[in-house]
């Protein structure tokens, strides 16, 4: 017997070609899995249906099959032309009923989908479904291929990526917004270097005081702000170091090296009449040592300077005190080590601020490639494209980690082009090569290294304990209410360890993301679990992966700017030999730190990289609809509302602070790593 259906269809205005004029046929099958309507050609009389962001309802007569849990969607198009076509999702209505089916894809020829109630697969009785899962998942690891383990594009030895040489040879789910798209590769990346470099030139060759760089500065982002009070005082560095782009670039000391040649004598007074033994006791100790990631014998390629020397990025190590006045500040840095000539301490002089801009530099370098690209940019992209071959985007996880990942692809493979040739724009201002730092790094990493909380334990970080330290307060505090609603979500669908372990779907991807993404070439699966065997083991990487991709790539990104702007407070490179006792001064300083040129392209890097794109959607925010049920989408409002509730605290904190730490509020935290 027919009876009325409404169907509602949703198209996606991502791009400025997501409509279609083809004819869309659509055709309903019950929960049998094997009842079916016949085609319907959906035609609105007098109306240009399924035009880019417009949603179109339909009234239709179908044999009574119930509420549907597929539905198959055909395109012809006109004189037999091929078309396709980006629905955002369709929702059919019987009476008081309804399902909502989540597309959010393209739509070629046919496609048929499933509703979008979410199940691991193992709990999904009907037939017809689990055949769908099965194709989808053989069609993605089709269309989602891994670069080919022969075919080298100057990559080997990263985490592994998906097969595309240029931005044009993704999959179109994987290029951005349009808008996106063109902020990156024009606006975002080369435009803005250019544009800076377009406007400095007077600026290419030495400059001869802090004031010419403040006027590059002010070129791009007016007037410096309170990121950069007190750039020259210890305890403006000290700030940076706890609150900046940097903020786990040190540890508590337990110990001083060997080869760091500082005493009681060197720093008594800076202790504040205490020893050296007695701050470490204290908890009161926390040191930066750079020594052996550029040391020679580590292998790093530097860059060449004008003159074809290498550039300098020293073996800093760093010692840093918390005070009687409860502030964080440096107290002695050794730029050689075993050798006191180049062992400096805070005293106001040139050579202590010199100093500092070598250690700045060595951290600069540090973060840029590894704690920002390596760790947030390269760690993600591998799970995003495992996530899309092996999980069907019925799988709640597909449905939890999706937002956070669909941006990766497109930006990384846009920066392989941009940032990390060796002829890339940047090479010139940084002192160390890209892929030399990265390479080098990825060999001994693990995926430890960017679960935030074992990391502040393992470096014996506490929050608490370090006086405005409010990255690891805030950092803390995010990862716990992101923890939270992922467990909340798996909870909803698995019951117990036991439906993880015979989740063929997750297994499959927990192995990939081993062996094919992070161990690809040598086996090294570097932490990153083979196989899932409890709920919490599970919740722990998606926590990881959601957590880097939004509030640990801001917590590292949206600063650069302010931070870099102005290169005496965090030069790049460095020009000449690291200097001893005695030998600084405002001419040596200045023929150290970068030339003109090298500051431009610095500070135009940081301008594009540094801003949010006009599209950008923020954590706590879900703009497509993956989750239907109920119970899924109230655990998503309570995540929201955790933040919003956390960002209220960090304005209340904030307006009784003289400088504000905003980079971990939630409403500056976007869903993906985009820029």
């Amino acid at each position: 017997m027919a009876t009325s259906y409404t169907i509602k269809i949703q198209t996606s205005n991502a791009f400025l070609d997501t409509g279609t004029d083809s004819t869309v046929y659509v055709q309903l099958v019950g929960k049998d899995g094997k009842t079916s309507t016949h085609w319907e050609k959906l035609d609105l009389p007098w109306h240009n249906d399924f035009e880019p962001g417009a949603t179109d309802v339909y009234n239709v007569k179908f044999l009574d099959i119930g509420m549907p849990v597929i539905i198959r969607i055909k395109l012809k198009g006109i004189f037999g032309t091929k078309d396709e076509w980006l629905c955002n999702k369709i929702e059919v209505c019987k009476g008081d009923e309804s399902v909502v089916f989540p597309i959010y894809n393209y739509i070629t020829n046919e496609a048929e989908y499933t509703t979008g109630e979410a199940k691991i697969p193992q709990k999904e009785t009907c037939e017809a479904v689990q055949h769908l899962r099965k194709e989808e998942i053989v069609n993605n690891k089709k269309q989602f291929e891994w670069l080919p383990k022969d075919k080298d594009l100057g990559y080997k030895g990263f985490p592994r990526y998906y097969n595309a040489d240029e931005y044009e040879d993704l999959p179109r789910i994987f290029r951005r917004y349009f808008k996106r798209n063109k902020d990156i590769q024009i606006n975002k990346l080369k435009g803005a270097i250019s544009m800076a470099i377009g406007k400095f030139r007077s600026a290419v060759n030495d400059v001869s005081d802090f004031d010419e760089f403040d006027k590059l500065s002010k070129v791009l982002g007016g007037d410096r702000g309170d990121y950069l009070q007190g750039w020259d005082t210890d305890e403006g560095q000290g700030w940076q170091m706890l609150n900046g782009i940097f903020p786990l670039s040190f540890s508590i000391c337990k110990e001083i090296p060997s080869y760091f040649n500082v005493t009681d004598a060197d720093v008594t007074k800076l202790l504040e009449g205490k020893t050296i033994a007695e701050q470490i006791k204290a908890g009161k100790l926390y040191i930066t040592d750079l020594k052996s990631t550029y040391e020679e014998e580590f292998g790093l390629e530097r860059s060449d300077l004008s003159d074809g020397t290498p550039s300098v990025c020293p073996p800093a190590v760093c010692l840093f005190n918390i005070n009687d006045d409860q502030r964080f500040v440096p107290v002695a840095i050794q730029l050689v080590p075993n050798d006191r000539d180049y062992l400096f301490t805070s005293d106001g002089s040139h050579d202590w601020m010199l100093a500092k801009m070598y250690f700045r530099c060595a951290t600069s370098n540090m973060h840029e490639w590894v704690y920002h690209f390596l760790y947030t940019h390269n760690t993600v992209e591998p799970f995003a494209c495992s996530l899309f071959r092996c999980l069907s985007r019925t799988h709640p996880v597909y449905k939890l980690l999706r937002p956070h990942v669909m941006t990766l692809p497109a930006i990384n493979t846009v920066s392989r082009h941009v940032l990390l040739t060796p002829d890339a724009l940047i090479a010139p201002a940084m002192a160390i090569k890209s892929k030399s730092f990265i390479k080098k790094r990825y060999e001994t990493y693990n995926i430890n290294e960017v679960f935030i909380p074992k990391v502040l334990e393992k470096q014996g970080l506490d929050p608490e304990k370090i006086p405005q330290y409010w990255y690891g307060k805030d950092s803390t505090r995010i990862w716990k209410i992101t923890g939270d609603y992922i467990r909340s979500i798996l909870h909803l669908y698995y019951c117990c360890d036991q439906d993880v372990v015979e989740d063929k779907e997750v297994q499959d991807w927990a192995y990939e993301n081993a062996y094919e993404a992070f161990g690809w070439e040598d086996g090294n699966r570097r932490g990153v679990p083979d196989k899932f065997t409890s709920i919490e083991q599970l919740a722990d990487l998606c926590t990881i992966i959601m957590t880097t991709s939004s509030a640990q790539h801001a917590a590292v990104n949206f600063g650069q700017f302010e931070t870099y702007r102005f290169p005496p407070n965090s030069p790049g490179i460095m020009r000449l030999p690291v200097h001893k006792r005695g030998e600084a001064n405002m001419e040596r300083i200045m023929n150290s730190l970068p030339t003109g040129r090298q500051a431009t392209l610095s500070v135009g890097l940081t301008y594009a990289i540094s801003r949010f794109t006009e599209v950008e959607e923020f954590i706590g925010t879900f703009s497509e609809y993956w989750f239907t049920e109920e119970k899924a989408i109230a655990c998503q409002k309570k995540f929201k509302q955790n933040l919003e509730e956390f960002e209220a605290e960090i304005d209340e904190r904030n307006s009784r602070l003289s400088r504000k730490y905003i980079f971990l509020k939630p409403s500056r935290i976007p869903n993906s790593i985009a820029i």
